[in-house]
């Protein structure tokens, strides 16, 4: 499911930290990695070739990183609009996800792709991995922190229960099939009528059906070989409850599906998951429910 990556670069130290993250793909049966980088020079387009030669060599550098990880390997450098090129690229071929560096806090606003991964997100039809950078400040200098660690020690997978979430949740049983994680599945049921304010777990208000769903879902995930799954529903605002729950500090990776009819409504930034996108400080998947047409 995850044979075929499209890793975007910036070029930066950042990118290449993020780079070193991916040899835990091999694990999921990860073989050919794309790397792309676009040249956002539309409005002098005769620079492209110069550009190019300057470019090419970093590329370079960067391919090597993933050649000792034992990826077959592609470079890509076309000149456009940076998500517009993306999706594009991503399109042409068969690729399995689309691995993007994005920000977290002001002091890494212009790291990676920055606001061009959102308008990515908004219209890539591949699942997404998104991982976050820590920027930090020694003796004058920026360096870059991408967060990765065990990506795969325990999941977190935030369901609304909607068929994009059950798409998700189909990308979940492979990461269970390969690597045996830790799971833990949440949902988020919105405050009782009356009550806006209420948050946190849910009690006497919550609907046993949920739990249903639920156990039947950790289920199907034992069978598939986790090694613990975990259920809790809470009560409250879904996004700020999952970015809560996922900056715990417990957990390596959020999976969670891009649309729903719940709290991921819209487009796949819509305003619950737009907060998540910005404030989760773990790497996180994002399944679309289905390719779009044009």
């Amino acid at each position: 499911m995850f044979e075929r990556l499209l890793v975007t670069t910036d070029l930066s130290v950042a990118s290449e930290n993020l780079l070193k993250c991916l040899g835990r793909f091999r694990q999921l049966g990860a073989q050919d990695v794309t790397l792309i980088h676009v040249a956002d020079i539309r409005d002098a387009a005769g620079l492209y070739a110069s550009i190019f030669d300057l470019i090419r060599p970093r590329m370079a550098q960067l391919e090597c990183i993933l050649h000792s990880a034992g990826y077959t390997t592609h470079i890509e450098i076309p000149a456009g609009n940076p998500s517009r090129e993306i999706r594009r690229v991503s399109e042409k071929s068969d690729y399995s996800a689309v691995v993007v560096g994005t920000h977290g806090g002001s002091l890494a606003k212009d790291v990676l792709l920055g606001s061009v991964a959102h308008n990515l997100l908004e219209t890539v039809r591949k699942p997404v991995f998104l991982f976050p950078f820590n920027i930090l400040a020694e003796n004058e200098e920026e360096r870059c922190k991408v967060i990765c660690g065990n990506l795969f020690k325990h999941v977190l997978f935030a369901t609304d229960f909607s068929d994009t979430a059950e798409k998700a949740a189909k990308y979940l049983l492979n990461i269970v099939n390969e690597v045996h994680p830790e799971i833990t599945l949440f949902h988020v049921q919105h405050p009782p009528h009356g009550d806006p304010h209420s948050t946190g777990k849910a009690g006497e208000h919550h609907d046993r059906a949920d739990l249903d769903r639920l156990g039947e879902m950790k289920n199907r995930i034992l069978e598939a070989g986790a090694v613990d799954v975990h259920i809790e529903v809470a009560i409250g605002r879904p996004a700020k409850l999952i970015v809560e729950k996922a900056n715990s500090g417990t957990y390596s990776l959020l999976v969670m599906g891009n649309q729903g009819h719940g709290y991921l409504v819209d487009t796949l930034l819509g305003r619950e998951a737009h907060y998540v996108v910005h404030h989760a400080d773990v790497p996180l998947l994002l399944v679309p429910l289905a390719s779009r047409e044009d």
